[in-house]
């Protein structure tokens, strides 16, 4: 795997997970990607928590991240997008239709 992308997940405002279940969330991103991913690390903002995954396929990685997310009751509020590793602009992906996306 080359992991020519990133792949943001993103929670903002009353969505963002407490400290500890972001550190779970991303305990069990590593567990369950099963090869599509690797965990990069995450970070916690005031106003925002993100979870970075390096990949080779960025919307399948998504779709994997997003069953683990969803078992884990964490899919409300969530933002995804993703970008090249010579790219500052990233692809919003979910919610779906969402055009913008940016890290503070």
């Amino acid at each position: 795997m080359n992991n020519q992308y990133q792949l943001v997940l993103q929670w903002r405002g009353e969505a963002q997970p407490p400290f500890d279940d972001l550190i779970d969330l991303e305990e069990t991103l590593i567990a369950g990607l099963n090869g599509v991913g690797d965990v990069d690390g995450h970070d916690m903002g005031q106003d925002e928590s993100n979870i970075f995954v390096v990949t080779d396929t960025p919307e399948h990685c998504f779709q994997r991240c997003l069953l683990l997310l969803r078992s884990a009751h964490y899919e409300q509020g969530l933002a995804a997008a993703y970008r090249a590793n010579d790219s500052e602009t990233y692809i919003a992906i979910w919610p779906e239709g969402t055009i913008n996306f940016h890290l503070t």
